[in-house]
């Protein structure tokens, strides 16, 4: 039987904003689609029949087998460092993982031949997710309907056995600077399979405190999200210092980096390494935590002659019963259409195994279009929801619409659901690892 998911979609978007919209909103949605797109027929109670019963009863199936193998409660699954669940993917926010150091500290006896292999090289990200993504721009066009795929491998070699000397590397798929994502061919666009070599740089730190990165890195964001700042996918090839000495300087963490941001259909970073020679980014950066609940950052960046400032903090008050966690961002571009947006987003945490994630966000129109690919610029109600079926495996769905937009957009509305699968937690729970 054939299954027609833009209609689902459809009829999904017409009751959402009947209840929660005004009519004007989205007096265009039921435009026709001028561009055809692949679907398969069937009646339309037929599909929509199929549609539900299918995800019931995979949700079921899944939930019964990870019930039967999980004995321990399940991590928390889709969130980043800051606190507050990634509204843009379910894998490990990409610079606030693959920029750090991670101690070799056991939590157990391992075999000899596992602790010979964790002296010198360190699994840090492994994920495997698959999705459905619908979009539709201002005019009710569907801009994108197919399900893609996303690999993203990181690790790093450790010359010595601290790892305070070690060679970085990450390697996913996607070909832009804002996309992680390759075309299964299913639905719109072509056929994607390549993966590339997005990240390798040298780590150093010769005294504890101080750490040095050389080489393809990826973007500091502080508290601060894609939203409002960098895609998470993003890549720069240049340099950074890092100053981790609160005890001496206030800040958790200083950081200064100097590098090139360009090449933005171009992740492979064997076709960038001479912009090593070159520099149109600059980033000052600190961070501070005030006590266990309270977080806060602020950069100044210069990027090709436009200089931004940009802000962040995320609190911690899950004794309230409405949210858990709550961050507010924003920014200030200073020259070069001089404007201003932010982004407020707070998480609930329903169950040990259930989790949302929404928020308001508003982006200027000029602000170059390398923020967040599911956001880019406008005014956006987003939200986001996770269940972890098992720890290494994680079921959701993302949904946002542009509301009191003024001019054109291409993603006016979007719908995602996910399945991603963390290999490392996975070979860990085995024991693998």
């Amino acid at each position: 039987m054939d299954v027609d998911f833009e209609g689902v979609i459809r009829d999904f978007r017409a009751i959402f904003s009947r209840y929660l919209f005004a009519p004007s909103f989205h007096a265009n949605w039921e435009k026709p689609v001028k561009q055809p797109i692949p679907r398969l027929s069937g009646s339309s109670e037929t599909r929509k029949l199929a549609v539900i019963l299918a995800t019931g009863v995979l949700v079921c199936a899944l939930s019964v087998v990870g019930a039967a193998q999980v004995t321990q409660a399940p991590t928390q699954n889709a969130t980043t460092e800051n606190g507050v669940a990634d509204p843009d993917k379910t894998t490990v926010d990409s610079d606030q993982t693959q920029n750090k150091s991670t101690g070799d500290a056991a939590t157990g006896a391992k075999p000899a031949s596992e602790k010979k292999l964790s002296r010198w090289f360190e699994l840090q990200t492994a994920t495997l997710t698959a999705r459905y993504r619908f979009t539709e721009d201002n005019h009710g066009d569907t801009s994108t309907n197919a399900i893609q795929h996303q690999e993203v491998f990181r690790g790093r070699f450790k010359f010595d056995a601290a790892g305070r000397y070690s060679l970085n590397a990450t390697v996913g798929s996607g070909n832009q600077f804002i996309g992680s994502w390759n075309n299964t061919g299913a639905g719109t666009g072509q056929v994607m399979t390549n993966l590339y070599l997005k990240h390798l740089f040298l780590s150093a730190q010769p005294v504890t405190g101080i750490e040095i990165q050389y080489g393809g890195l990826g973007l500091l964001r502080g508290e601060s999200s894609e939203i409002t700042s960098y895609d998470n996918d993003g890549y720069i090839v240049g340099e950074r210092v890092s100053l981790k000495i609160p005890k001496r300087l206030f800040f958790d963490e200083i950081s200064v980096t100097y590098a090139y941001l360009g090449d933005l259909n171009r992740p492979d970073l064997n076709k960038r390494y001479h912009r090593l020679q070159q520099s149109n980014y600059h980033q000052f950066l600190v961070s501070k935590k005030f006590g266990p609940r309270v977080a806060a950052s602020a950069d100044y960046t210069f990027q090709s002659g436009v200089e931004t400032l940009r802000q962040a903090v995320k609190l911690d008050i899950h004794e309230a019963k409405l949210i858990d966690a709550l961050r507010y961002e924003d920014y200030e571009r200073l020259d070069v259409h001089p404007a201003y947006g932010f982004a407020l987003v707070g998480e609930k945490r329903l169950n040990k195994r259930f989790t949302m994630t929404g928020g308001y966000a508003h982006i200027d129109r000029f602000y170059g279009g390398l923020n967040a690919d599911r956001f880019n610029f406008g005014h956006r109600a987003f939200l986001l929801a996770a269940y972890a079926v098992i720890p290494e495996f994680t079921v959701s769905s993302f949904f946002d619409v542009a509301v009191n937009h003024t001019y054109a957009e291409s993603n006016r509305f979007r719908f995602e659901v996910l399945f991603s699968y963390d290999l490392v937690k996975g070979l860990k729970r085995s024991g693998i690892l």
